[in-house]
Order: structure tokens, then C-alpha cells, then sequence
């Protein structure tokens, strides 16, 4: 079907919105749920945990009707490092004194088995998806809730230089094979905010209206 120009701008108008009032208070319901089952979950009594959005929903780049919702469990208790590849060899000894080994109960296999616990308390078997790698899936509950994916993670640091109270914040995934992934939520979340700034508000249209599968759809 061929569009004419109007037809054109009249799509890009409706891709760039963000999700609607009641597709936000239904995010905000599956973030709440899942922050109530990590605290009701006493394996994580007195545990070091922080709990936050990442991704689309988090950056405010998600779009009307695909309002699925990522959200971190990370364990605080230790973390894991790396050093910026500017630090030289003197500076990563001398950092390295001030780390002391881990030795705790908390593995990645460990963590993520507690967590799948946790929402499976609050969301029952037939709610939690484990097949995947990575993620687990909470299921969608039509008019109440998205679906949402619980990411288990550790804190990941990127020490600067030989003070390691110099860092970079990060994320530290260990999949259910063992396969290691370092993301940068609070960088990526600053960035966007940043160009959307400069660009004054194009940035995260053009990002939804990217999203936006009907955007890639044959007419």
C-alpha cells in the first residue's frame, strides 16, 4: 500500500510516543511486584541487594504496546573487577592490595537460584520461564501487568587507576552456561539523557520509532 506524505507523518507522530499512562502504571506494578518478592524472600535476609530498571523501560525509549519490562537483581555482597586499559602494571598492584578475596556463600549459580526461588514464591511455577540463558521470565497477566525479564547480576567495577575508590560503576552477568557479560546501565541511562539533551528530545523519538515493529512491516 503506497503512503502519501501525510500518511507518513501521521505513523512517525504515533511511533515516537512513549507508553501510555496505563501501560506506565502497569510497568511500574511489575517493578514493584518483583522488588516485594526479592524482599520477601529470606535467603536474602540482611543480603546486599540492589534492585533497578535497565534498558528501554528504564530510559524511557520502550514503545506504546510493547511494554515489557528488564529488571537487575544485583548482588551487592562482592563484586567482580577490571582495570581500565590506561592503568599500567605499578597501579593495578598497588590496587590489588587494597582487594580482599571473596569468600562468601554467594556464586553465580547460588544467586541465581535464589532469585528464581524468590519470584517463583510470588509468581507461582506456571509464571516464571528459566529456559532461557540469561533472563527469567516473568509472565504477562493482561490488564494488570507486562512481562517482564529478571536479570541476576553482580556488581562489576572498572577501577581508573590505583585509588579503587576511583571506578566505574557496572553489571555482571554470569549465564546459566557460565558465559560472563559486562553491561554499563548507569553510563547507558546518563548517555542517552545527555544526546537527548543535545538533540533536544530527537534522540529518544527516533530511538522508539526504531523500535516500533510496525516501523520494518511491509505496506
Amino acid at each position: 500500500m503506497s503512503l502519501t506524505g501525510t500518511d507518513r507523518e501521521s505513523l512517525l507522530s504515533q511511533w515516537i510516543k512513549p507508553s501510555s499512562n496505563s501501560e506506565q502504571e502497569r510497568q511500574e506494578r511489575a517493578v514493584r511486584m518483583i522488588k516485594d518478592a526479592i524482599k520477601a524472600h529470606s535467603a536474602f535476609d540482611g543480603v546486599n541487594i540492589a534492585i533497578y530498571a535497565k534498558g528501554s523501560y528504564a530510559n524511557n525509549t520502550n514503545v506504546r504496546k510493547d511494554s515489557d519490562v528488564d529488571i537487575v537483581v544485583e548482588c551487592r555482597e562482592c563484586y567482580y573487577y577490571e582495570f581500565d586499559p590506561g592503568v599500567t602494571l605499578s597501579d593495578r598492584a598497588s590496587a590489588r592490595q587494597s582487594i580482599s578475596p571473596y569468600r562468601g556463600k554467594w556464586t553465580a549459580d547460588v544467586w541465581r537460584t535464589e532469585v528464581v526461588s524468590a519470584v517463583k514464591n510470588k509468581f507461582g511455577e506456571a509464571g516464571v520461564d528459566i529456559s532461557g540463558n540469561i533472563a527469567i521470565n516473568i509472565s504477562e497477566v493482561a490488564g494488570s501487568r507486562p512481562s517482564a525479564d529478571v536479570v541476576p547480576s553482580f556488581e562489576h567495577r572498572r577501577f581508573l587507576c590505583a585509588d579503587i575508590a576511583n571506578l566505574c560503576p557496572g553489571s555482571h552477568v554470569v549465564g546459566k552456561d557460565g558465559a560472563e557479560v559486562v553491561n554499563w546501565p548507569i553510563q547507558q541511562l546518563e548517555n542517552g539523557r545527555r544526546k537527548n539533551t543535545r538533540t533536544g528530545g530527537r534522540y529518544k523519538h527516533m530511538v522508539r520509532a526504531l523500535n516500533t515493529p510496525a516501523a520494518f512491516s511491509d505496506r
